[in-house]
């Protein structure tokens, strides 16, 4: 989902002269710059059209700003408040016509409401711009092709588009929904907010809530698939199995020698008389024992685990890391390699931690310290987030200790506006935000520390600068709640307490105005 943006345009030339992200606690500009633009416009009725028109200079801005990863996020932002560069960029408004980009399954899923809604005319269904298409228009927002089959107990809902030869069984409902060509539908089947692909078969009494179903898929009768949930091609869901919310299924597992072996590329899994194969791929338990797949996670980098630890780690001096090279000497290669990884995980760490210490100590500037860090992170092949773990718990530790809680909250307040851009440059995400959170653990259960329960204030502090979104902390709670510790996580959540139930609260409302709106 795309944040709110908030602009200010000079109405007379167009130039864009303000570009934030709208808050809940609404945005900030620069008085000055009605000073200088006297017909400043202030725009939140607007979407990103995702189509920029630029000079050749602005490929090779990429090249000198190598933390820049985003035309949207940080090219526009970046040229409208450096203080060296001095271009401009002008805005065209779109008053008619339908513009969108596919990054994400929850903008293909947009992206299709908004064509049967027929927001994208005449880029609709009906007008049949393919040779082989043949849809027409039925009230309520139903699009129908020829030879489609439905029962006359069936009962099809607004906004739901069938394709041909699909038949659709009896007392079977489907709405807010895509169905592609040659699929049945069992009887009792209950089909919601879905796009199911071609030749899909779903048996009877099968509910299916905001997934995706690809191609050549069988499901079962009795099958529940949660919301969220992706179904790739050529999986088979057994009888009466559940698949929980956010699931992906994939039919085909890729062998390990495959990204050596091109002749393999497209080569069928599942040859009759091959069972190993099959048994390899196959998650019985997940899709029963009649189905035919596996549970697909994405591959998490094998440096990402160590984001909580390295905050936390002690690093032992010279003399320390020369005896462990000494014994280090008599270890088999395996052991050496594994304690290489470590020691350059460890050696980012030190590096992004005396640049940090250094910066806050001696003054240096928000941006200077950005781009040593940013040299440190391409040279490690680090992430953000790795980034603002180590650059956030580094800033807490240059506070002096204090005796006074009092005094504790106002150095912890002090130092977190004063370096706040720093921080939401490399706590981007929400992902980023959360593990951020996790790693400042460390920090305030230190022993001299923990007495003063810095973690609410830092977190309120973060959110009021608008560093943590509301869902980084509701998830780094809920995280802690579920984590097997000593305890301490929840202890924490605990103190938390009373900015948790603000912010639930708070996202309570946010939903109930939103359903005022529709």
């Amino acid at each position: 989902q795309e944040e709110d943006i908030c602009l200010a345009v000079n109405a007379e030339t167009n130039q864009l002269m303000h570009y934030q992200p709208m808050t809940k606690r609404g945005f900030q500009i620069d008085i000055s710059r009605f000073d200088a633009n006297p017909s400043l416009q202030m725009r939140y009725d607007l979407e990103y059209g995702h189509v920029s028109v630029c000079s050749p200079e602005a490929l090779s801005l990429f090249t000198d700003e190598f933390d820049w990863q985003d035309l949207h996020n940080d090219f526009v932002p970046g040229v409208l408040y450096s203080e060296i560069l001095s271009y401009q960029i002008h805005t065209h408004i779109v008053t008619e016509g339908y513009s969108g980009r596919l990054t994400s399954l929850n903008s293909y899923g947009a992206m299709g409401r908004d064509i049967i809604h027929r927001w994208s005319y005449p880029l609709v269904p009906d007008v049949n711009l393919f040779c082989d298409s043949s849809y027409e228009y039925f009230h309520p927002g139903v699009y129908k092709e020829e030879n489609v089959s439905l029962s006359q107990s069936c009962v099809i809902g607004e906004d739901t588009l069938i394709g041909s030869r699909t038949k659709v069984g009896e007392l079977a409902k489907v709405s807010d929904s895509v169905i592609g060509r040659g699929c049945t539908i069992g009887s009792g089947a209950q089909i919601s907010g879905c796009i199911i692909f071609a030749n899909v078969s779903i048996g009877a009494n099968a509910k299916l809530t905001d997934c995706i179903v690809c191609e050549d898929v069988d499901i079962m009768s009795g099958v529940e698939v949660e919301k969220n949930s992706v179904i790739g091609g050529g999986v088979i869901l057994g009888e009466g199995v559940k698949i929980s919310e956010g699931t992906r299924i994939a039919a085909a597992k890729r062998n390990k020698d495959a990204e050596d072996d091109d002749d393999d590329f497209g080569d069928d899994d599942f040859e009759d008389g091959d069972k190993e194969e099959e048994e390899m791929v196959t998650d019985r338990a997940v899709v029963g024992e009649l189905g035919r797949g596996w549970v697909w996670k994405p591959e998490e980098d094998e440096t990402e685990s160590l984001i909580a630890e390295l905050v936390s780690l002690k690093v032992e001096d010279d003399e320390g890391d020369d005896e462990c090279e000494g014994e280090s000497d008599d270890e088999d290669d395996d052991d050496e390699d594994e304690d290489s990884g470590q020691k350059g995980a460890l050696t980012f760490e030190q590096e992004v931690e005396d640049i940090v210490r250094r910066g806050v100590e001696e003054d240096v500037k928000a941006d200077n310290i950005s781009m040593e860090v940013n040299s440190r992170k391409f040279a490690h092949d680090k992430s953000f987030g790795d980034c603002s773990c180590v650059i956030l718990v580094t800033m807490l530790r240059t506070m002096p200790f204090v005796a006074s809680r009092k005094e504790a909250f106002a150095g912890v307040q002090k130092l977190v506006k004063k370096w706040s851009g720093l921080i939401k440059k490399f706590a981007r995400s929400a992902d980023d935000q959360q593990a951020t959170i996790e790693a400042m653990e460390a920090f305030v259960l230190e022993e001299q520390w923990k007495v003063h329960k810095l973690m609410m204030p830092i977190l309120k502090t973060c959110y009021d600068e608008d560093i943590f979104e509301d869902e980084a902390i509701l998830n780094w709670a809920q995280d802690a709640k579920e984590r097997e510790d000593d305890g301490s996580a929840k202890t924490l959540v605990a103190e938390c307490k009373t900015l948790l139930d603000y912010l639930e609260e708070d996202d309570d409302d946010d939903d109930d105005d939103d359903e005022d709106d529709e």
